[in-house]
């Protein structure tokens, strides 16, 4: 008598041979597969998984860091990805100390910074960021950040962001004539004689200086251009932010300009001399 095999037996034995057959699949064509997934459809996490190609999972991150997608969970997944596949990827190290300073964490920031200058000391973007780590953060190691933003714009001179963080730290370690001076040099550098950040902070040097007239006229003039401001405008000064909240920063450093240029007004028309 030939034993009939249950329904269930046999459905378990089709489960058991898939199976089977998927790990064979993801074994033999596992890169072929991430690389599938990743290029037609733009699916990130099998992707990062399932690669062992570091340029494809060094793609991935970027495109989830602003490339495409904001989401720095998967970003920075695909970056250490990168790392473990190839220690001394280009950049890997660069865009996990840019995360990690966007989550406030200053000392994991310099560690991945410090790491790409040492992999690549030509890599002077890296400078610029660490500049703003040492800026921000609480130990406020101000001559370090100084020293960066100088480096920084020794090869990079047209690009106003330089300009306006050396003059920002500046601003911070309480040099009012070199935060002057870096804000008027970063017009003469630039050419960007409309860029609402550089008036700021010319006007904030000048306010401390007790020049008053000028600050004012610079006050006025940030927020002259600032008011065009849009959403793209934001994204391109903050590569790194979340850009959900572009209007949101918009709105808040229009308010600072404004704040600024009350207070120049009040002591131009009082006389005091306080410090701003």
């Amino acid at each position: 008598m030939v034993k009939i095999k249950k329904k269930s037996d046999q459905n378990r034995q089709f489960i058991i041979v898939g199976v089977l057959s998927l790990l064979i699949l993801l074994g033999v064509f596992r890169s072929d597969m991430s690389s599938f997934l990743w290029g037609q459809f733009a699916i990130s996490t099998p992707a990062i998984v399932f690669s062992d190609n570091p340029e494809i999972v060094f793609a991935i991150g970027e495109y989830n860091f602003g490339g495409g997608a904001y989401n720095t969970f998967l970003a920075e997944r695909a970056y250490r990805k990168t790392l473990a596949l190839d220690a001394v990827y280009p950049l890997a190290n660069y865009q996990l100390g840019r995360i990690a300073f966007t989550r406030g964490q200053p000392l994991t920031a310099l560690s991945f910074l410090n790491r790409e200058l040492e992999l690549y000391p030509d890599h002077y973007r890296a400078y610029y960021m660490r500049g703003l780590v040492r800026g921000f953060d609480n130990a406020r190691d101000l001559v370090g950040a100084e020293k960066d933003f100088r480096t920084f714009i020794s090869y990079h001179p047209d690009e106003w962001a330089g300009h306006n963080d050396l003059a920002w730290v500046l601003l911070k370690a309480g040099k009012w004539e070199e935060a002057r001076d870096a804000a008027k040099e970063a017009f003469d550098a630039t050419g960007d004689l409309e860029n609402p950040w550089l008036w700021n902070s010319l006007g904030a040097a000048l306010l401390n200086l007790h020049q008053y007239q000028k600050a004012q006229e610079a006050f006025t003039k940030a927020l002259e251009y600032a008011r065009d401001l849009g959403a793209e405008d934001w994204r391109l000064a903050y590569p790194g932010n979340d850009p959900r909240y572009a209007e949101e920063g918009i709105f808040d450093f229009k308010n600072v300009i404004l704040a600024n240029l009350k207070r120049s007004e009040e002591l131009l028309s009082t006389g005091n001399v306080r410090l701003f």
